[in-house]
């Protein structure tokens, strides 16, 4: 018989409801949702759907109108700004383009890692080594210099991914993280994924229907979000 323990939730969402409004474009009715460490969950969203508030609410960002979303067990409704701020530097998220992800007037080195400096005071000598391997199996390195606005696209959001690895998070959300890159990317995409799910992170992965959400690697679950509504599918 095997000794290993099971996997700690690190999300779960219970009967969570929210109202469409801006600057969602849909509405989210989720009646269970776990991703234990070490798990990777695919998320597909329907057609016509630009932002959903999927991702918000399990990071904290947005509370739900109705029903509980926990991050390692605590709910974010009931949790103080301190607590939620502490919470929050343990998610690392690559955001879906939507919107501004960059500041303008930081160069990419400093945005990259503007985080890190607010959770910690400064980036570590170690952690300057963290993020070099990162953006090394990312693609990115040397990291690009100067401003965003002077970086391709692709190049940033590979950057983007270096962002949401480095720390050691114990949660990843990745919203269409294959958007504006092309050649081997997921093949550095899928080792970053590999290595934080060895070190028990939980992956988020969304994408739009008909994106290569499916590129997944090895998805522990797989779910649609339609009609507002987070249903699972069969995974293969």
């Amino acid at each position: 018989m095997s000794d290993a323990k099971p996997a700690g939730i690190i999300v779960e969402l219970r009967g969570v409801r929210v109202a469409k409004s801006p600057p969602y474009d849909c509405a989210l009715d989720v009646p269970q949702f776990t991703l234990r460490a070490g798990e990777l969950a695919a998320v597909e969203i329907e057609n016509g759907v630009h932002r959903a508030p999927l991702a918000d609410v399990i990071s904290g960002l947005k509370i739900a109108d109705e029903g509980a979303a926990l991050f390692e067990k605590s709910d974010w409704r009931e949790i103080s700004a301190n607590e939620a701020g502490r919470a929050r530097s343990r998610i690392g998220r690559v955001l879906d383009g939507t919107g501004a992800e960059w500041i303008s007037n930081l160069d990419v080195d400093e945005n990259l890692t503007l985080g890190m400096r607010f959770h910690n005071g400064t980036v570590s000598e170690a952690m300057q080594k963290q993020i070099e391997d990162v953006a090394r199996i990312a693609g990115c390195w040397p990291l690009p210099e100067g401003r965003p606005a002077s970086v391709a696209k692709n190049i940033l959001r590979r950057v983007g991914w270096v962002r949401a690895f480095a720390d050691g998070p114990s949660l990843v959300i990745l919203e269409q993280p294959l958007r504006d890159v092309f050649g081997d990317a997921t093949r550095g995409l899928a080792a970053l994924i590999a290595r934080a799910r060895e070190h028990s992170a939980a992956i988020l992965w969304v994408a739009t229907e008909g994106d290569p959400w499916h590129d997944a690697p090895q998805p522990s679950s797989r779910w649609r979000l339609a009609g507002g509504r987070l249903i699972a599918m069969e995974t293969k």
